[in-house]
C-alpha cells in the first residue's frame, strides 16, 4: 500500500477520531490546529512499517497533546504526563465542553497518559498494541494505565467501559 493510500485512509477514518480525542484535552480553538498538526507530522515522519500506521498516527497525536501542555503549562514545574492531568492545566477546558461534562471531568481527573490509554482503547477501539505503540511504552504498561483509568471511572461513574464509551462518542 503506497504512503498516498494509507494517508487518505487515515484522513477519512482518523480524522473525526482525531478532533474528538483533542477535544477533551484542549480548548476548542486549538483543536483543529493539533488535527492539522498531527496529520502534517504524519505526512513528514518516517513510518517505518505500514502495518503500524494507525497506532504511529495517534503517537504524534499524543506528543501533539504533550506539546500543548508544555506550551501553556502554569508554573515553574514541567509537566509530567504521567503525573499531571488535564485540569492541572485550568479549568478552561472542562468550562467550553457543553456535553459529555461527567465523562469528561473523570477523564480529566486521570493523569493525561492513563486518559490517551483509556480514549485510544475503548472510545477509538486501538488494540492493545496500538495503544502500547501509540503511547511509546510496553505492552503491561499499556495493560496497567487502562485498568487504572477504568478503576477510577468505574469508581466515578459506577459503569462499565462501553456505557462511558457511548457517553464519549456523543458529540
Amino acid at each position: 500500500m503506497s504512503r498516498e493510500t494509507i494517508l487518505n485512509t487515515l484522513i477519512e477514518a482518523e480524522w473525526p477520531k482525531l478532533r474528538r480525542f483533542f477535544r477533551t484535552k484542549v480548548p476548542d480553538a486549538d483543536v483543529l490546529d493539533l488535527v492539522q498538526n498531527t496529520m502534517l507530522a504524519f505526512v513528514g515522519g518516517k513510518l517505518r512499517d505500514p502495518q503500524k500506521a494507525r497506532a504511529y498516527l495517534w503517537g504524534i497525536a499524543r506528543l501533539q497533546v504533550l506539546k500543548h501542555y508544555e506550551k501553556h503549562r502554569r508554573g515553574s514545574e514541567p509537566f509530567d504526563s504521567k503525573i499531571h492531568t488535564a485540569m492541572d492545566l485550568g479549568p478552561s477546558i472542562s468550562s467550553r465542553l457543553d456535553r459529555r461534562d461527567k465523562l469528561v471531568r473523570g477523564l480529566q481527573e486521570l493523569p493525561v497518559e492513563h486518559q490517551m490509554a483509556f480514549e485510544l482503547r475503548y472510545c477509538e477501539e486501538l488494540s492493545l498494541e496500538e495503544v502500547a505503540v501509540a503511547l511509546g511504552v510496553s505492552l503491561a504498561t499499556a495493560k496497567r494505565y487502562i485498568a487504572a483509568a477504568q478503576a477510577k471511572l468505574q469508581d466515578v461513574f459506577g459503569s462499565d467501559p462501553a456505557d462511558m464509551r457511548v457517553a464519549y462518542l456523543r458529540s
